[in-house]
């Protein structure tokens, strides 16, 4: 599977752009806040996210895209129940 690994906690080995990014994004629009990409409201919140679970494409025959990955995260701040999630693919 090469990099493309399960991961419990830890931090994420993203394919593309930090996927803090995306859920940060997420959160932004779910709140209805407005945000651009590479607002420095959005970088200065990255590491308040933390990975819970990242699952990667191959195991069981899975494949998410081409060759993707799952991503949850969870903000620092949060409860379990408000963990994000995006996924990529290669």
């Amino acid at each position: 599977m090469g990099h493309y690994a399960h991961l419990v906690g830890g931090h994420p080995r993203p394919q593309q752009s930090p996927v803090e990014y995306e859920v940060e994004q997420l959160r932004c629009a779910v709140d209805g806040e407005p945000f651009e990409w590479s607002s420095p409201e959005v970088a200065a919140a990255l590491p308040r996210w933390r990975s819970l679970l990242q699952v990667g494409s191959g195991d069981a025959d899975t494949m998410w895209g081409d060759v993707g990955q799952l991503h949850w995260l969870l903000r620092d701040d949060a409860l379990p129940e408000e963990a994000a999630f995006t996924w990529q693919c290669g």
